[in-house]
């Protein structure tokens, strides 16, 4: 796996520069052996450079290749190229502009430039110079055989960057911190190249390098490790030693910056701990301009899945109650079912009656029975045929709110269960993402039908009170309260939360949160009461979850439950009758 990863840094370097390939500190053997020069000696072009101290000079390091080349190096062999020029030709090509021309290595590499066409290359190469194999030493690309070279690019990096005395690390230390390289052996990545995370590193021009990519080895945590999905936070934010977090103010993208301790080693190589919560409080603390809750807030737990993409966690005080007393709830409920007498079971305790009904239930779905029993729960519990043939008004409003609970659910299982198999598929990031257009529309359209819906209902039941049709669930204004200020809540945190955040692209989609965060203007204010309403939404959550068995709403678990043994039943009927 070391190998891999080395070998493939590597070929980021021949793959990235394009015809300034070169540009790169480290040389293809094989390709220049094979090049016009290959029968060349270094020091032929690089003159002086064994001589120079120290090698490599970091007052070099971060010039242009331009600053190094020399037009006249080259028309020492190739003396009538300049009087091709100046009569209109290059090669093939004709010349309008001789000055277009005055820079060679702006077309050609020197390290890999074949012949022309035709003319043949040696199959067995020569053994290199001893000059120039001492130069290969730290330039030469390892061949795919070699062993990994890890401990070569690290020493290269080391020559500036570690701490010591020399030359090149004294005028290095006025620049950047240094490494001490005994701490740096216990890093998590000491073991791979430095260039395998710092791509760009071994080439002109070294400093304003784009920064790693966790995400080319690392996969994005799950919620339940991240406690929410950070795509607007950089990996580094968390997880590096001496950075101090920084928000962008044009992206809104959380990055960071290195804390510089006057004399101090660089740290930031080994990492922080993410066993708990000390590396959270970096950005959630008190008085943060990071647009992040001061609160450490826990992951949606398995009380948000009707509604969330949560995770499979039950770890906070609101969800362990709330399903304490659903739980409590659920036992009462059954344990009143098994009061009832058993068919053929006349005597049967309780307990027999238990054992009976789960083997019945195992039988029915692992028989023909299943077919009406899908049947069934599709039509009567998920499409409400049943409420839509007894009163289709009642439908559409129960509909308006049942439905969109049933679209979070499935999107929210669909986006964890993604999450935990293929986090880096860009579509479940987009379903996991707040800020995405699709999902911000998606739950902000879904959360204002459960709220016109709860309101229709609330006004027919005080306006008309009519007397439900047989067989149907009384109105439980309780538990109507509690989804209207569920969805009520759900939205005044989504709109501090894009409030907070400065209002990042793509939120505006998320239409009515988005008209709810014009009434906040972001602050420390702001960040603090954040986690107070987020855990009021949670205490409502959890007591409508709670309420459930104990209310009207207990229809939700016994409905699908009845109507599946009804159809069973019915299809033992049509057996018995001959179909």
């Amino acid at each position: 796996m070391k190998k891999k990863l080395f070998l493939f840094s590597i070929f980021l370097f021949g793959s990235s520069f394009g015809l300034d390939s070169h540009a790169s500190w480290f040389i293809d053997t094989y390709k220049y052996q094979t090049s016009v020069h290959g029968d060349m000696s270094c020091l032929d072009c690089h003159e002086g450079v064994s001589e120079q101290e120290p090698h490599p000079d970091p007052e070099d390091v971060n010039r242009e290749l331009s600053d190094f080349f020399d037009r006249d190096l080259c028309l020492r062999c190739h003396e009538d190229i300049a009087g091709n020029l100046e009569d209109g030709i290059h090669g093939s090509l004709k010349v309008d502009d001789p000055q277009k021309y005055q820079s060679c290595i702006d077309c050609h590499n020197p390290h890999e430039e074949t012949a022309y066409a035709g003319t043949s290359v040696p199959i067995d190469l020569a053994e290199l110079s001893e000059e120039d194999a001492q130069c290969m030493t730290c330039h030469g690309i390892p061949e795919e055989s070699d062993e990994p070279e890890t401990d070569k690019i690290i020493s290269l990096c080391f020559h500036c960057h570690a701490l010591g005395e020399s030359a090149a690390k004294e005028m290095t230390k006025a620049a950047v911190p240094l490494i001490d390289s005994d701490r740096y052996s216990e890093a998590p990545h000491a073991e791979l190249a430095c260039t395998v995370c710092h791509l760009d590193a071994a080439s002109f021009p070294h400093s304003g390098q784009a920064l790693g990519v966790c995400a080319r080895c690392h996969p994005p945590h799950d919620e339940r490790v991240a406690h929410a999905s950070h795509f607007s936070v950089s990996c580094e934010a968390c997880h590096l030693q001496d950075i101090q977090p920084v928000r962008n103010a044009k992206t809104k993208e959380i990055g960071w910056k290195v804390q510089r301790k006057p004399e101090a080693p660089l740290n930031i190589h080994q990492m922080t701990k993410t066993g708990d919560t000390a590396a959270c409080k970096r950005c959630h603390s008190d008085g943060n301009n990071l647009g992040a809750a001061a609160m450490v807030l826990p992951p949606k737990s398995i009380l948000c899945m009707p509604c969330h993409a949560a995770t499979f966690s039950a770890g906070d005080a609101t969800t362990l109650l709330s399903l304490l007393i659903f739980l409590a709830g659920i036992v009462l409920m059954f344990s009143y079912v098994l009061t009832g007498s058993v068919s053929g079971h006349p005597h049967a305790d309780w307990l027999q009656k238990l054992s009976l009904t789960v083997r019945s239930v195992f039988s029915a779905l692992f028989s023909k029975k299943i077919q009406p029993i899908a049947r069934a729960f599709f039509l009567d519990v998920l499409l409400q045929r049943r409420l839509y043939r007894q009163s289709p008004n009642r439908w559409a409003i129960h509909g308006l709110i049942f439905f969109p609970f049933v679209i979070r659910f499935l999107w929210g299982m669909f986006a964890l269960v993604g999450s935990l198999i293929v986090p880096e598929w860009g579509p479940i990031q987009a379903m996991l993402d707040k800020n995405h257009a699709i999902t911000g529309f998606l739950f902000d359209a879904t959360g204002l039908m459960i709220l016109i819906g709860t309101a229709f209902a609330l006004v027919r039941g005080k306006l008309s009170r009519p007397k439900p049709p047989e067989g149907l669930p009384q109105k439980d204004y309780v538990a109507l309260a509690l989804i209207g200020g569920i969805v009520v809540v759900g939205f005044v945190l989504e709109g501090m939360r894009i409030a907070m955040t400065g209002r990042p692209s793509g939120s505006a989609f998320a239409f009515l949160g988005f008209i709810v965060s014009q009434l906040f203007s972001s602050g420390s204010v702001l960040n603090e009461v954040y986690g107070y309403i987020w855990y009021l939404h949670a205490v409502l959550t959890g007591a409508f979850v709670a309420y459930i068995p104990f209310s009207r709403l207990s229809h939700m678990i016994v409905a699908p439950v009845t109507l599946s043994i009804r159809s069973a039943a019915e299809e033992d009927h049509s057996d018995a009758h001959g179909g």
